[in-house]
């Protein structure tokens, strides 16, 4: 449609079918039932104070006919000026170019409010905003465009510097202006735009960098901002006796995207979309990379992928930069975003170096150093080729000592990283060192003690890898310490530098000084008084107590050198003629002291036979217990000396004597038991049971007892109570004298007897079952009673044995008789 006539509207727009009194802005993708061309359709009111008012006319620009409406300072409804905006709306005459073509052009120079108060806006702000584009009316598609942002509240005002209208252009590089070419019938709304992006940022020299590109044909939308549309079909414009027509959209023709890899890259690969295609440097090579399409569509859109390699010689921290262009043989209304960049940081680490474990060797044999093979330290890099030099080299001579080996590593780049380790050669010869065979004499002191003398002087000491002078000497026994007599082995001990050592023994021979002598502390050990007769209750149940009683005594060796004692023997002093073997253990024990006062190991005793060795030390001093537990002998079997022992006499008091071999000391042991009688079992005669016998033969009772006393001259009398089957006393004999007897047999004090007494008068007593015997002295009395009477007399004897025990034999007394 040809149009010789527009018409203005005060609302920022312009159309052909006739004039458009609407203030609140609608958008022009609809059937809004005339051709429009809307610089910035908004309420635009120039009734109030100071704001300009709309003008139009034709005019020139650059030498071509222009018809232009003026939008200068004004203000929005109603009648508001306190906020102002100033635009302009120009077509263009370009027949230069061809019958037909011109420019729509819309400037901006401030632009404060965006709708009027009546449009839903407070202030010019909010409401329905303005809109920005043009129109045939129809709303087809293809028949429209809008700039993006209209009706979006805030989008076009100079308070938005991303999106305002004059902080943005399209066809130009002048902020602020929009120019629309209408060529060959066609509006020109192709605008080709290419992005890039790299990652990873930074990159590790070596590997790959991956640059992904996005070319995009954008339909005239000037900026990232503006929405992308159709080219449209606008009505026939005549201006100044011209027709110009505008009937479609038009396709880029041969697209090109071009790659331009960065020195510091190689080529790998890349990934095109369909219907494009590329040339590219080799695998390995770097260059420039190319892809071709015949046509790009309205709104299409291609993605490349590019992997380049990051050379290893980068340098660390280098900016690493690849740019991109897009073109085409149909030109671009807004060529500002045909080029992208993107930039990587190279990272390119130093290697990392592992040196090996520190190293440790023996000199070589016979020699003073050491040939040392180490394994070579290892480094790791992000890119290959790294070089590893160790100094001093493996397989050098290395001397006694610590050395270090420092160790480089440096990468294609030239960076480097440095480590190192320790090589120790230890000297694996040992001195050689020899000591005189013969002993070196040292005389002893009154304090039986000799100084030791230095005797590494007598020692000749040599090293191969050590001078003498630097070689150490010692001696286990440091010098002036005190030697007993006798002969001390002496190690000598020579170190080298190298801590090897080598050993051999002098022996001192000390002589001289107080031979070893024993002091015995006391010399006579006086032991308590103890007792044989006496019992107690334990744990409910009879049982004899031993009777015992200590001592202790202390022997101090004061000579020069040990004292070495064997416990020969352990006699009986007293009556020491009257018996065959005088030996006392069976009565005494002598222990070891412990620390704590109390018995330790038995040396001598009745668990331990003579002959244990013991050694005293020079000046000091053993303490010893003795112990005195005697218990009642068996009945002997004869009174003199040819069987007489010491174990089968207990008296009341006796002295005991310790002998060694060694020395000729002596410990005595005065010992003393309490006075008593005591019935007891020939068998067993500390136990508790007594053992009485009853026996008839013919018209004769016979009693038989066993009998201890410490002293016999304490046994007084006996008494006989003949007891039936009811134990109901028969008859008694009392008084019998026991002691006219014993005082004139051969039994010793301390020596148990048996007693054997005759009745007659036996047939006339036949309800006589058992006797019960009390025998007294002068101070206490035993009584026991018999088991039931026996008839085998013969029997009943060996019940003590007869001729093999000391038996004191009464004379036979008649049953009723007042006196025995």
């Amino acid at each position: 449609t040809n149009f010789s006539n527009l018409f203005v509207n005060n609302n920022g727009n312009v159309t052909f079918n006739g004039p458009l009194a609407t203030f609140t802005p609608f958008g022009l993708t609809t059937n809004i039932g005339t051709p429009i061309i809307a610089a910035y359709f908004a309420d635009v009111d120039t009734r109030g104070q100071g704001s300009g008012l709309v003008t139009y006319g034709n005019d020139s620009v650059n030498g071509r006919n222009t018809f232009g409406v003026n939008y200068v300072n004004v203000g929005y409804f109603p009648a508001s000026t306190d906020k102002i905006n100033s635009f302009q709306l120009l077509l263009i005459d370009r027949s230069d170019i061809a019958q037909g073509d011109f420019d729509i052009e819309f400037n901006y120079d401030q632009i404060q409010w965006e709708t009027g108060s009546a449009s839903g806006g407070s202030g010019g702000l909010g409401g329905n905003s303005a809109r920005v584009g043009f129109s045939n009316g129809t709303g087809a598609p293809g028949s429209f465009f809008e700039l993006s942002g209209s009706g979006v509240n805030g989008a076009f005002l100079d308070t938005n510097t991303t999106t305002g209208l004059i902080f943005n252009s399209r066809g130009t590089t002048q902020l602020g202006r929009y120019i629309f070419q209408v060529r060959n019938g066609f509006i020109d709304l192709v605008d080709l735009s290419i992005t890039k992006t790299a990652t990873p940022n930074p990159v590790v020299t070596g590997s790959n960098v991956t640059y992904t590109i996005v070319a995009s044909n954008q339909m005239g939308n000037p900026n990232p901002g503006l929405t992308k549309h159709a080219a449209m079909e606008v009505p026939d414009v005549h201006i100044s006796g011209g027709t110009f027509i505008i009937p479609a959209a038009t396709t880029a023709s041969s697209v090109t995207v071009t790659d331009v890899l960065s020195p510091n890259t190689t080529f790998l690969s890349i990934s095109a979309p369909p219907g494009w295609t590329c040339s590219t440097p080799p695998v390995g090579g770097t260059g420039t990379i190319t892809c071709t399409k015949p046509t790009m569509l309205p709104g299409e859109t291609a993605t490349f992928t590019v992997v380049a390699q990051v050379d290893c010689i980068t340098a660390d921290g280098a900016l690493i930069t690849n740019t991109s262009t897009i073109s085409s043989a149909s030109g671009d209304s807004a060529p500002n975003n045909n080029t992208a960049s993107a930039t990587v940081t190279a990272s390119n680490p130093p290697p990392v170096i592992s040196c090996p474990s520190n190293v440790e060797k023996s000199t070589d044999s016979n020699q003073c150093t050491a040939t040392v093979d180490y394994p070579i330290a290892t480094a790791t890099d992000n890119c290959p080729s790294t070089q590893v030099i160790c100094l001093p080299p493996s397989g050098q001579v290395f001397p006694i000592g610590v050395s270090t080996v420092n160790c480089t590593a440096t990468d294609v780049a030239g960076r480097t990283s440095n480590c190192s380790f320790t090589i120790t050669v230890r000297d694996g010869i040992a001195p050689t060192v020899t000591c005189p065979t013969a002993p070196i004499a040292v005389n002893a002191g009154n304090n039986c003690a000799a100084a030791i003398p230095d005797v590494r002087s007598s020692v000749t000491a040599t090293d191969a890898c050590t001078p003498a002078a630097n070689l150490t000497v010692t001696q286990s026994i440091p010098v002036g310490a005190p030697l007993p007599p006798g002969q001390t082995i002496v190690t000598v001990t020579v170190a080298d530098a190298g801590g090897n050592t080598s050993t051999c023994q002098v022996t001192v021979n000390v002589t001289g000084g107080t031979p070893p002598t024993a002091v015995i502390a006391p010399a006579t050990v006086n032991l308590d008084t103890v007792s044989v007769t006496s019992t107690v209750k334990k744990k409910k149940k009879k049982k004899v107590k031993p009777a015992q009683s200590t001592g202790t005594f202390t022997i101090q060796n004061i000579g020069c050198s040990p004292l070495n004692l064997t416990f020969r023997a352990l006699e009986r002093v007293t009556d020491r003629a009257r018996f065959r073997n005088p030996d006392d253990r069976a009565f005494f024990s002598v222990f070891l002291r412990n620390p704590d006062g109390s018995a330790g190991e038995e040396l001598i005793g009745s668990n331990v036979p003579a002959g244990r060795q013991l050694s005293i030390a020079p000046n000091d001093t053993v303490g010893f217990v003795v112990r005195f537990e005697p218990t009642i002998p068996q009945v002997a079997g004869c009174t003199d000396s040819t069987c007489l022992r010491a174990e089968d006499v207990l008296p009341n008091s006796f002295v005991s004597e310790l002998l060694f071999d060694g020395t000729t000391a002596a410990v005595r042991f005065n010992a003393s038991v309490a006075r008593g009688v005591k019935l007891i079992d020939p068998q067993n005669p500390n136990s508790n049971t007594p053992v009485v016998t009853l026996c008839r033969g013919g018209d004769e009772f016979i009693i038989r007892y066993h009998v201890f006393s410490t002293d016999k001259s304490d046994v007084r009398t006996a008494r006989y109570e003949f007891l039936d089957s009811s134990n109901n006393v028969v008859t008694t004999i009392d008084n019998v004298d026991l002691a006219g007897p014993l005082s004139q047999s051969n039994v010793v004090n301390g020596q148990p007897f048996n007693v054997e007494h005759a009745f007659s008068g036996a047939n006339s007593n036949e309800q006589v079952n058992s006797v019960r015997v009390t025998v007294s002295g002068s101070n206490s009395s035993s009584t026991a009673t018999s088991s039931a009477i026996s008839t085998n007399c013969a029997a009943s004897l060996q019940l003590f044995g007869r001729g093999q025990r000391v038996t004191l034999s009464l004379p036979v007394v008649r049953i009723g008789s007042s006196k025995p």
